[in-house]
């Protein structure tokens, strides 16, 4: 990411999600990955398959969203707010790629992102909000990523078996 010195995070930064992070960076991270695992298979998630890791926002969620000026750590809030399968930090800090095309023209891919950030409205970040896109080609201060491991390499062929084999 731009805002890296040497191949190292920022000073300070090390437990905050990483931003500044194209598509492409991310979609290097996932091939990187899923080389040095050698059995299982890691990619962006679907807009579909974010909103079933992420699950409903409990009604009680305490988060980051139009709170702080900033990122705040990963595991701030894990204590009172979790998804459904158990992840921490889907509803503010930052948005998130995924790999569903909300537009494509003009030689310009705007992706889904989810979640929303530290600066959006507090409406926004929920699970269900699906109104937000950036320009897979650019890095943001408030988007970063989050991966999807498909176990065995092996992709559901239906969305019945995604709660199968991912995560």
């Amino acid at each position: 990411p731009s805002n890296w010195k040497n191949g190292s995070y920022p000073d300070g930064e090390s437990n905050l999600p990483v931003n500044f992070v194209s598509v492409a960076d991310a979609e290097a991270y996932c091939k990187w990955l899923t080389a040095n695992d050698g059995l299982n298979l890691y990619r962006l998630p679907t807009e579909g398959e974010w909103e079933l890791a992420a699950g409903h926002m409990p009604k009680d969620a305490d988060f980051n969203c139009g709170v702080n000026d900033g990122r705040t750590p990963v595991e701030q809030y894990a204590t009172v707010t979790r998804g459904a399968h158990g992840a921490v930090d889907f509803w503010e800090n930052v948005w998130e790629w995924t790999s569903t095309v909300r537009n494509n023209s003009d030689g310009m891919t705007i992706l889904g992102v989810k979640g929303g950030a530290w600066n959006s409205a507090r409406t926004d970040c929920r699970t269900e909000y699906r109104y937000e896109g950036r320009d897979a080609s650019t890095g943001y201060e408030d988007v970063a990523f989050r991966v999807i491991c498909v176990m065995n390499g092996e992709e559901p062929s239906t969305p019945e078996d995604s709660e199968k084999t991912l995560f």
